[in-house]
């Protein structure tokens, strides 16, 4: 639905949005097939994951409407953050849950939190006249940037407390060197007017994602092998 803004002009039409949703089943498809092989058929992880994945799916916009009553950011969290990587980490450990995975997964669900959110931002007020009620339009904006800026530069210091628990990981403490990159990307839309803020952001933040993201992988592999 985030394609679909007759305020700022579709990015995708409503056919290609369901296509691509299609296409995110048949993903999740995959991982759950991916889970089942590398766990075992009589592995319980697969099947919650996949489960906790098609609840989320279905209640994100229908059913319990997580995105119409402020929770959409949350569960994103859930899902990109400790979710995700709970699957892959049982996938690699032959279904053995671990804590550390768990844990570390939490940096991602941050920064994919606030791709969500500088999107709600930016379409706030077409949302609000579908009655759509999304965290931003609850905080109004300079509260949500406040919040988004937070989500940048908070998995800094979860990345601290992950070394200071597993001394071994003391390589994450590499990821500093991008906290200037992850200040600047919070701070600059305060320092724009409200219509910069709104089209610039959400590129912004999805850069920012994938780089911090990608460099934060990199590092917790290597510290893990």
């Amino acid at each position: 639905s985030s394609g679909i803004n007759a305020e700022y002009g579709a990015i995708l039409s409503e056919d290609q949005v369901i296509n691509a949703a299609w296409i995110c089943f048949a993903f999740s498809m995959m991982f759950f097939g991916s889970g089942v092989v590398f766990m075992g058929r009589a592995h319980l992880i697969p099947y919650i994951l996949f489960f906790k994945g098609m609840f989320v799916a279905y209640n994100y916009s229908s059913g319990m409407k997580f995105k119409h009553n402020c929770l959409g950011e949350l569960v994103v969290y859930s899902i990109f953050g400790p979710t995700i990587t709970t699957f892959v980490g049982a996938c690699l450990n032959k279904g053995m849950f671990s804590w550390l995975v768990f844990v570390a997964g939490s940096p991602l669900g941050l920064l994919a939190a606030a791709v969500l959110l500088s999107n709600n931002i930016r379409d706030a007020g077409n949302d609000l006249k579908c009655g759509v009620h999304t965290l931003a339009n609850r905080l109004g904006l300079k509260k949500s940037l406040n919040v988004y800026s937070g989500l940048l530069l908070l998995p800094y210091l979860q990345v601290t407390g992950l070394v200071l628990m597993w001394e071994r990981y003391h390589a994450l403490l590499a990821l500093w060197l991008l906290a200037p990159f992850s200040l600047y990307c919070g701070i600059r839309p305060h320092r724009q007017d409200a219509i910069s803020a709104l089209t610039d952001l959400f590129p912004l933040t999805l850069g920012h994602y994938h780089l911090v993201g990608a460099v934060y992988l990199a590092l917790f592999t290597y510290a893990a092998f």
